[in-house]
């Protein structure tokens, strides 16, 4: 057999393969054995009856017909075998031949995974940032915590102010009329931060419990009733009670209740060490992505149009999917962000084009290096996983089975494996800062990291 490649661009490859007539006469001597088992001639066992007779009976042009079909598959994939391409989509059969010689020629167009031509990725410097956590960052990360376990006073005579939590009763009017069943009682709105009905924010400061406003606004683009999605409306609300957020003392008290610390140094010591590790851990993450991003950009690789499309598609399916978790319409995030639909299009598929060449650099890597995730690795991942999410391992595997998620598993150790060789291979030095950096996570001796 040979194959001729020829690289049409976007990622596409065509393959011309040729076979000779010996090929083609064995494969139609195959099929012909095949078929004539299940020839009845009179007198004969199947099978075993002079070959003209079996012929006779036979469709001898269905017989060669079937024998180049086994041959275009046959013949399709040793070629990709022989050329090492990796198809990421169904071929295309194109431009069947049987020559007068007896050989057999067919073209195959089909995307394949791109060539990868891997810029330097050992011996790298980069610039580690230093892991400072400030006295800021921590009283921030206090005052979170305070927070979290703020208390409600009710207010009966003052009015409303951003960031109490009104108790409301409302009803829906469109065009002068009340829609029937659009409204709701006993609603409780935190005033400044409801995302439900935004408009709401703002009209309800100043009122006081038991007044009634009527407040403009527009209707969301995912109102349950479709036929008054995305019209103006007035609410008509009446407010309830009100409640003022109350924060509780900092002392040696709210640390032993609230953190388990015996006295706010304790406490505070806590989140400094808490801190500390947060911020080790994004500034290891930083250096391996500056590592990263530095073979990205020296690395050559053709993007196949296939690809960039799955890859598009899937961030735009991951984007829509959010906003509906979140009770968000599509136009409503555009017109939050002052984007166009088109625009937005071109910006996912900036991300797809990004992401992509990060995949396909660290999968080239992975090859030239002989990267691996072990089963044992793998399986103490699930392990890891199934304790975070406090389920069984067994039914945390059986989960990740059912939705083809091992393989991302693995994909994600291999990947880990591979920003670590960029780190133990590269020049690490220690990024000067102006200023400590102010950290944004949670500790988890009190929340989650």
């Amino acid at each position: 057999m040979e194959v001729q490649v020829e690289r049409q661009g976007e990622g596409e490859v065509s393959l011309r393969v040729s076979l000779g007539p010996e090929a083609v006469a064995a494969e139609v001597e195959r099929v012909f054995k095949e078929a004539a088992r299940s020839v009845e001639v009179p007198g004969f066992r199947p099978g075993r009856a002079p070959r003209a007779m079996i012929e006779a009976r036979l469709n001898l042009e269905a017989v060669r017909q079937e024998a180049l079909e086994r041959l275009t598959h046959s013949g399709y994939l040793e070629a990709l075998e022989k050329t090492g391409l990796e198809p990421v989509d169904r071929a295309r059969i194109e431009e069947e031949n049987l020559g007068e010689d007896g050989g057999f020629t067919f073209k195959a167009t089909v995307s394949v995974m791109p060539e990868v031509k891997l810029g330097e990725y050992r011996g790298l410097k980069a610039a580690k940032p230093a892991a400072q956590v400030s006295e800021e960052a921590v009283e921030e990360e206090l005052g979170r915590l305070r927070q979290r376990f703020a208390g409600y006073q009710t207010q009966t005579e003052r009015a409303i102010e951003k960031g109490d939590v009104a108790i409301i009763d409302y009803a829906v009017e469109v065009e002068g009329r009340i829609v029937e069943g659009a409204g709701v009682n006993g609603y409780p709105l935190e005033v400044g931060t409801d995302s439900l009905f935004p408009q709401l924010n703002e009209g309800l400061l100043g009122a006081k419990p038991g007044e009634v406003r009527r407040i403009e606004g527009r209707l969301p683009q995912t109102f349950p009733n479709a036929d008054l999605a995305g019209k103006e409306a007035v609410f008509v609300v009446t407010l309830g009670e009100v409640k003022s957020r109350t924060l509780p003392e900092l002392d040696d008290e709210f640390a032993h209740k609230f953190a388990g610390a015996e006295n706010m140094e304790g406490l505070r010591r806590q989140m400094r060490e808490s801190l500390e590790r947060v911020a080790t851990r994004l500034a290891e993450q930083t250096v391996r992505e500056r590592l990263l991003s530095q073979v990205v950009e020296a690395s050559e690789v053709e993007l196949p149009r296939l690809l960039v499309e799955r890859f598009r598609t899937a961030r735009e399916a991951e984007l829509l999917g959010e906003l509906k978790r979140q009770g968000a319409s599509p136009e409503e995030y555009l017109a939050s962000r002052g984007m166009s639909q088109e625009a937005w299009r071109r910006s996912v598929e900036t991300d797809a084009r990004q992401t992509l060449r990060r995949f396909l650099v660290v999968r080239e890597i992975e090859k030239r290096e002989g990267i691996r995730a072990s089963e044992e690795e793998v399986e103490a991942e699930i392990v890891r996983l199934a304790e975070r999410e406090q389920v069984s391992a067994a039914g945390k595997r059986r989960e990740l089975e059912a939705n083809d998620e091992i393989e991302d598993i693995a994909s994600r150790l291999r990947r880990e494996k591979v920003l670590q060789l960029l780190v133990d291979s590269a020049e690490i030095s220690l990024e000067e800062s102006a200023g400590a950096p102010s950290v944004q996570i949670e500790s988890p001796e009190h929340g989650k990291e």
